[in-house]
């Protein structure tokens, strides 16, 4: 769950606002700052962000992935047309609820700063649809299990 989460480069394959990701730099195994573009929801102009992401596995077994946009200078410049978003916070716990890890709960965390007035038309449409894309992940998790399990069968028969 947390490559799924936490890598930029995919993400376009769950989330359906996504257009592009990518990692900036990676600063040690756990955090790292990555660059998304999500795309434009007429009559909202495109927005992209940059975003330092850290995550650590605390006592209960669950780990924490918090993300934010860093202060300082962008390293990304900010392209014609797309406005610069501000990640506030954002955030996941995934839990475990089986001893062998093999299912958890992820709670989902988000405050945005999307520097402009949004219509309410489109924030409740953004709402809906980003539920969608967090059960996406769970697809995308289930087919990549599938696809091991056929894969090792393959290899036993072959």
């Amino acid at each position: 769950i947390l490559e799924f989460l936490y890598d930029a480069t995919i993400r376009n394959r769950w989330d359906a606002f996504c257009d592009t990701g990518r990692w900036i730099k990676d600063f040690n195994p756990q955090a790292r700052l990555s660059y998304l573009k999500y795309k434009s929801m007429w009559p909202v102009s495109a927005r992209d962000m940059e975003l330092f992401g850290a995550w650590k596995q605390i006592a209960d077994g669950s780990i924490v992935l918090a993300v934010l946009t860093p202060p300082g200078p962008e390293n990304i410049p900010v392209e014609s047309g797309v406005v610069r978003a501000q990640m506030v916070f954002g955030g996941y716990r995934i839990q475990p609820i089986t001893p062998d890890r093999s299912r958890s709960t992820v709670t989902f965390s988000l405050q945005l700063n999307m520097k402009a007035r949004i219509p309410t038309s489109v924030l409740n449409q953004v709402n809906v649809l980003l539920v969608f894309s967090h059960n996406e992940v769970e697809k995308q998790l289930i087919k990549r299990q599938k696809d091991k399990q056929t894969a090792g069968k393959n290899a036993k028969e072959g």
